[in-house]
């Protein structure tokens, strides 16, 4: 129960201090976030202060507190997310997403009816709108929102998330089905020989399922963070304290870490050889055009449904 007390406590503070912020922002419909992508990611930890320290080192990050306990991630000067801390010394830290949508009641409504549940049921948020916090039949929490008065810079940055997140599951089919089936997603598999299934509305990847039986990793999501230099970067965050978790598709352009605090987290670069095939914020595509080039094969994608 603590754990889903926090949740709720997490997304609302982040779309609180989001709503501020977008109140303010220079509004381009071109940026605004579409139904499926991900619009902000919090994450909890049992210890701020250390969590703090090691992005702070790794990315540069830098955190403005707004509340007890509380604070906004910024990369690059603009806000990417929020971390909060959890109340149990010793609890499990973890990134939670949210999604947006269109209608949040029809959402919440629907993903009850295909299996999954409300953690928090819609609400009202001043100045944002509606929100609501669900799990997957695996138990997999994630929140919702509104998206019209979401912005979202999709400009190429490095120490910056690439608006996607990633989630491990010991039953990928029911966690397939139930997203495609709650927000219309395009399914591929990334190889024939992969474990990972990327969902994707049009050209742009907003989510991964990888299927695991590792009890760590199964319903957990990870962020994908962008750097110029994989290995690098990979180096300082194991001196900082991070553990490299074995990982199949893991090479020297992406790296499944786990933070001091045991959230999970994939740092990835572009390599030269997909510059012009790979979109520039899809580690997806960027992925799938590398095993192209090097088994010389025009697709090597397997739609799904």
């Amino acid at each position: 129960m603590r754990v889903l007390l926090n949740t709720i406590s997490i997304v609302l503070f982040g779309f609180v201090l989001a709503a501020c912020q977008s109140d303010s922002a220079d509004k381009q419909a071109a940026n605004w976030a579409q139904t499926g992508d991900v619009i902000w990611h919090d994450l909890a930890t049992p210890n701020m202060a250390k969590t703090q320290a090691f992005y702070a080192k790794l990315f540069g990050w830098q955190f403005e507190e707004e509340m007890k306990g509380y604070a906004i991630i910024k990369a690059n000067g603009r806000e990417i997310g929020g971390i909060e801390e959890l109340g149990k010394v010793g609890a499990r830290s973890y990134w939670l997403p949210t999604l947006a949508v269109d209608d949040v009641d029809e959402i919440a409504e629907l993903a009850e009816r295909q299996g999954g549940s409300q953690i928090m049921a819609p609400v009202d948020i001043p100045h944002r709108g509606r929100v609501a916090i669900l799990a997957d039949p695996e138990l997999a929490a994630f929140a919702i929102g509104e998206a019209q008065p979401y912005m979202r810079d999709k400009s190429e940055q490095d120490n910056v998330h690439a608006w996607q997140s990633m989630i491990w599951s010991d039953n990928v089919v029911a966690t397939l089905d139930f997203l495609q089936d709650l927000l219309a997603y395009q399914i591929e598999l990334q190889q024939p020989d992969s474990a990972a299934v990327s969902l994707h509305h049009g050209t742009q990847t907003q989510l991964e399922v990888e299927e695991t039986s590792n009890l760590y990793l199964a319903d957990n999501w990870a962020v994908f963070i962008q750097v110029e230099d994989v290995q690098t970067t990979r180096r300082m965050a194991l001196q900082l304290g991070a553990e490299e978790l074995k990982w199949e598709r893991a090479d020297n352009h992406q790296v499944l870490l786990r933070d001091v605090t045991g959230s999970l987290f994939v740092i990835h670069s572009y390599p030269a050889t997909s510059e012009q095939s790979a979109k520039p914020n899809d580690p997806v595509a960027q992925r799938i055009s590398v095993d192209q080039a090097a088994h010389g094969t025009a697709s090597e994608t397997q739609v799904l449904r």
